[in-house]
């Protein structure tokens, strides 16, 4: 990453020979204690060199994975259309905190429109109208494409997926010193934690289904 006779030389060597690199970041960016202080390094030594005339796509993969933030390449063949085997299905987006907000709406709506109603008949039909349409506000039907990634690990919910992402956005900060480690760290721990917690629910509920039955349970082992 940085600019001497040792870096020039090199890319004028390679350049020389039509190889041109196709990764222009560093794909190692650490926090390291120097001095009592941490200091953020950054470094280039992975890399992808190709002919200039290939049309391609590249760049990092910003994941915890590993030390050195995997690199990709992709050569690009217009006469080729890659598309992923998937299915669209429809479901309705139930969790924790949205049967929270349910109830308290509903409790709220119910408090306030049943006080004056005395005859049975109107009552129930007040709280069936005002429960189906609490119940299409909070829980609401949304489409979802399913691929054949998410079918391998279905006890990755859609919730765990968005924890994942803020973790890797996290790991990025703490690259780069604007937030301490420890903050990274602490909440890397709780994804672990929590990934690990839903993988052991789904195959009890798995299991629990082949109870009695030899040949599902073999399945789903």
């Amino acid at each position: 990453m940085k600019e001497n006779s040792h870096t020039r030389e090199f890319r004028n060597c390679m350049q020389s020979n039509s190889l041109f690199p196709t990764i222009l970041e560093a794909t190692r960016v650490a926090n390291v204690l120097r001095n009592g202080d941490y200091q953020v390094t950054q470094t280039l030594i992975d890399n992808i060199f190709i002919n200039d005339k290939l049309n391609h796509k590249s760049g990092l993969i910003y994941s915890s994975i590993s030390d050195h933030y995997p690199i990709f390449l992709s050569i690009c063949n217009e006469s080729l259309n890659y598309q992923e085997n998937s299915q669209v299905i429809y479901c309705r987006l139930i969790d924790d905190n949205r049967i929270r907000k349910f109830k308290s709406a509903l409790q709220l709506s119910l408090t306030n429109s049943l006080l004056d109603v005395n005859e049975a008949s109107e009552a129930f039909s007040k709280f069936d109208s005002k429960f189906t349409e609490l119940y299409e506000k909070y829980f609401p039907i949304v489409s979802k494409k399913i691929t054949k990634k998410s079918l391998l690990k279905p006890w990755v919910t859609d919730i765990l997926v968005e924890r994942i992402k803020i973790k890797e956005n996290l790991l990025k900060l703490s690259n780069k010193g604007r937030i301490n480690k420890s903050v990274y760290t602490k909440f890397r721990n709780k994804v672990t934690a929590q990934l690990k917690s839903a993988k052991a629910k789904y195959h009890d509920k798995e299991f629990a289904k082949c109870k009695g039955d030899v040949k599902k349970n073999l399945e789903v082992n």
